[in-house]
């Protein structure tokens, strides 16, 4: 039957010849078919896109020796049942997408090797079964069910969304799974379950498992980045979180909610986003960053209160607010790394440990940095390499002595306000300004009651406003 045919026409009854192998495109587009039942001839191996498009009628029949139901074709069908026929080999893009199936059960043949995007993406039955065979599920393929799942054992991608809204109590996923979509499994919460995810997963992707809060994640080597929001919901509670070598990159709130016992980082990770670890506080433990890491992101371990951490050389970027709100490293030194170049704004705001100290100079050290860093008797040494220094950078510094590099061209606002032990105490060692200092912003030296030697005119003629308690000497 040829493209468009009866397009337009729609007829009470439609019964088709059993000589029929092919239905072309918009054949029967506008047959209702309303309230009858709407059966395939056993000659039929094709129907083309949007042949059937409005048939919204009680009952469709497939017949056995059907291959091929192009896109769109029984978009509005929402009958009473759907079986499909296991010589059946392919499903297009929306083929049955109003299709709820409320109270029923849905089996998709072995027959069939992909299921394409949003093809039942109304389905709302009782029970989902695929068959051994199917290996590509689309993008939302069954994006509103959630009833009993069998996922057969050899699916190898699941799409995007495609189980948005799945969350009965329990999960299995096939072992010949590689590739889960995003959003894929986002309402599945998993209550006292654990989560296994099969040996071959290379890809997960944004918000995979938003809403998992089980007992605990067993996450494979195979895996080499974890994408933003994949577990955010996860709380782990007095469980330790592994990410495994062979993962490479820990996306953005990838675990947002995890607050467990621990967290342990295998070597091969280079890259943990931003708040990926956002509330994970890890009371008396060591935290310890693997020699292949690169870059934290921004509030990546926000909370974290540990009594150590290890930061590995290799690492070059500690950014903003990275361990800002909870670590404040009592009675221990925190060691910033030879390799580092830049530390964000408030990275380490609230550290007030024994020492710190510098084994080479980033570029930029951002406002507030150090902010609670105290040091009392204490030498702070920025280290060569250092070009900015931010506002507040070390505002609460009270140690005995502090050295500033050559190349230093800029010291920000309140930078270094309580150098000198005390308020207005003098006994702290003298400073020298390097040479290549250009700037130094308002009270950078405020509560500094020494000596400050300096090398320019500019910077002396303008003492009272970034030293206005010291004695500024220009030499």
């Amino acid at each position: 039957i040829e493209r468009d045919a009866f397009s337009s026409y729609s007829p009470d009854l439609l019964v088709l010849p059993d000589s029929v192998k092919v239905i072309e495109r918009n054949a029967f587009r506008s047959y209702h078919g309303n309230n009858a039942t709407l059966t395939m001839p056993s000659s039929l191996e094709e129907v083309g896109y949007s042949a059937f498009y409005n048939f919204s009628g009680n009952l469709l029949e497939l017949n056995e020796g059907l291959n091929s139901i192009g896109e769109f074709t029984f978009y509005y069908y929402n009958g009473s049942d759907l079986v499909l026929p296991s010589t059946l080999k392919s499903i297009g893009l929306q083929a049955f997408d109003k299709y709820a199936g409320v109270g029923n059960s849905l089996t998709i043949p072995s027959s069939i090797n992909l299921i394409e995007n949003q093809a039942f993406e109304s389905y709302a039955g009782d029970e989902l079964i695929i068959e051994d065979g199917v290996k590509v599920i689309g993008n939302q393929v069954f994006h509103n069910f959630n009833g009993t799942l069998d996922l057969g054992n050899d699916i190898k991608s699941i799409g995007d969304y495609c189980f948005n809204y799945y969350n009965q109590p329990t999960l299995s996923l096939p072992t010949s799974l590689e590739q889960i979509g995003s959003g894929a499994f986002s309402s599945y919460v998993g209550t006292n379950q654990p989560l296994v995810l099969p040996s071959n997963l290379t890809k997960i992707g944004n918000d995979a498992f938003r809403a998992f809060k089980g007992t605990t994640i067993t996450i494979p080597g195979t895996l080499e980045t974890i994408s933003s929001y994949a577990f955010a919901g996860y709380e782990g509670a007095n469980q330790t979180l592994t990410i495994p070598n062979g993962v490479k990159v820990v996306g953005d709130d990838a675990f947002y909610s995890f607050n467990g016992s621990g967290i342990s980082l295998a070597e091969g990770v280079k890259s943990i986003g931003e708040a990926a670890f956002y509330r994970y506080v890890g009371s008396g433990t060591t935290l310890t960053m693997p020699s292949s890491l690169k870059s934290i992101g921004s509030n990546a371990f926000y909370s974290f209160a540990g009594s150590n951490l290890v930061l590995n050389e290799g690492l070059e970027t500690i950014d903003n607010y990275a361990f800002s709100n909870g670590y404040s490293g009592t009675g221990t030194t925190l060691t910033i790394p030879s390799t580092v170049k830049k530390i964000g704004n408030y990275a380490f705001g609230h550290f007030t440990g024994d020492n710190l100290i510098f084994n080479g100079g980033p570029t930029t050290i951002g406002y507030s940095a150090f902010g609670g860093y105290v040091g009392y008797g204490k030498s702070l040494i920025i280290p060569e390499g250092t070009e900015s220094i931010d506002d507040n950078a070390f505002n609460n510094f009270k140690g005995s002595s502090l050295s500033l590099p050559e190349g230093l061209v800029s010291i920000g606002t309140s930078a270094f306000m309580q150098y000198g032990d005390l308020y207005q105490y003098s006994g702290a060692a003298d400073i020298e300004i390097p040479t290549t200092v250009m700037t130094i912003e308002s009270s950078a030296f405020g509560g500094f009651w020494g000596t400050i030697r300096v090398h320019s005119k500019a910077l002396y003629d303008s003492r009272a406003s970034w030293a206005p308690h010291a004695t500024v000497v220009l030499v």
